[in-house]
C-alpha cells in the first residue's frame, strides 16, 4: 500500500484528511489509533474505495481506489471491520446496510 499527499474533505467543506502519506509493506501489520474525529474511519473508507480522495500516489494492493474499474476489484484486497459491530457503514444493522 502506498499513499502520498492524500487529502479528503466532506461535501460540507470539513477537511477529514490533509497531506497523509505512508507505506505498508506486504506482510506488515499496522494499527491506527487516534482521538475521535482524527480521520481514522475516513482514511479506511478512502482505502476501501467508498470515499474518493485526492492524492499524488494512491495504491492498495496495486489498485488505485479512485479508478472505477480498479475500485471494483478492491474487495479482494481490502475489508473494514468496525470496532463496534453495531456501527455499520450506513445503518445500524447489516440487513439495513445491504438493503441500502
Amino acid at each position: 500500500m502506498q499513499v502520498r499527499d492524500l487529502t479528503f474533505a466532506y461535501p460540507d467543506g470539513a477537511s477529514a484528511l490533509v497531506g497523509v502519506s505512508f507505506d505498508v509493506l506486504a506482510g506488515e501489520s499496522v494499527g491506527l489509533v487516534g482521538p475521535n474525529g482524527a480521520g481514522k474511519t475516513s482514511l479506511f473508507l478512502c482505502l476501501a474505495g467508498v470515499l474518493k480522495p485526492r492524492a499524488t500516489l494512491f495504491q492498495v494492493g496495486g489498485l488505485d481506489p479512485r479508478d472505477p474499474a480498479q475500485r471494483r476489484r478492491l474487495p479482494t484486497q481490502v475489508g473494514i471491520v468496525f470496532q463496534n459491530s453495531d456501527d455499520q457503514i450506513f445503518s445500524a444493522t447489516v440487513f439495513d446496510d445491504v438493503a441500502f
